[in-house]
């Protein structure tokens, strides 16, 4: 038997207020063009279930990371909602990563304990509510725009990115001195 799992999906509130959230105005031809009619379904969950992840982990989460590259991004954030066993988990991490890629499930135990305390519908509202009246925009890795050099970060890369401008300046030129 198959326990009942927790879904967590854009409603037409939600929806609405992603799409409020789309980069515009920029200088990559594929982005910033409006949809077609309403922000398609599964385009509206991926974009929440990424804008949550930011919210549950911390920068650089190797085990949510891991995590969302083994199982995606919605599924992987109904498993946590749902709390799930973490050998269950460890079990179809370990069948998508392979055996000596995938955490043990002692530490997706510790993962979800975290991020289960930092799963609040009225938060990531509050988060997307934010974002708008600041004027910021949120990109995805399969935005046009995402800076391919974000791939470098393997598991420890960024679910999304908050920004305001023009996000072709983030795939620019930079120099960063550290120290």
């Amino acid at each position: 038997m198959t326990a009942l799992r927790t879904r967590i999906r854009a409603d037409g509130e939600l929806r609405d207020r992603i799409a409020q959230l789309l980069p515009r105005n920029t200088g990559t031809p594929a982005v910033g063009k409006p949809e077609a009619g309403p922000l398609a379904q599964e385009r509206a969950d991926e974009i929440l279930a990424r804008i949550v992840w930011s919210r549950l982990t911390e920068p650089g989460d190797e085990v949510a990371g891991m995590l969302i590259d083994a199982l995606g991004t919605g599924e992987s954030l109904d498993l946590v909602a749902s709390r799930a066993p973490a050998r269950e988990i460890a079990a179809r991490m370990r069948e998508a990563l392979g055996e000596d890629e995938a955490p043990d499930a002692r530490r997706i135990a510790a993962g979800i304990e975290r991020w289960f305390a930092r799963l609040s519908r009225t938060e990531s509202v509050a988060d997307l509510d934010r974002g708008a009246a600041l004027g910021m925009s949120v990109l995805v890795p399969d935005d046009p725009a995402w800076p391919a050099a974000l791939a470098d970060l393997g598991h420890h890369a960024p679910r999304s990115l908050w920004m305001r401008g023009d996000p072709a300046s983030l795939s620019a030129f930079s120099l960063a001195v550290v120290g």
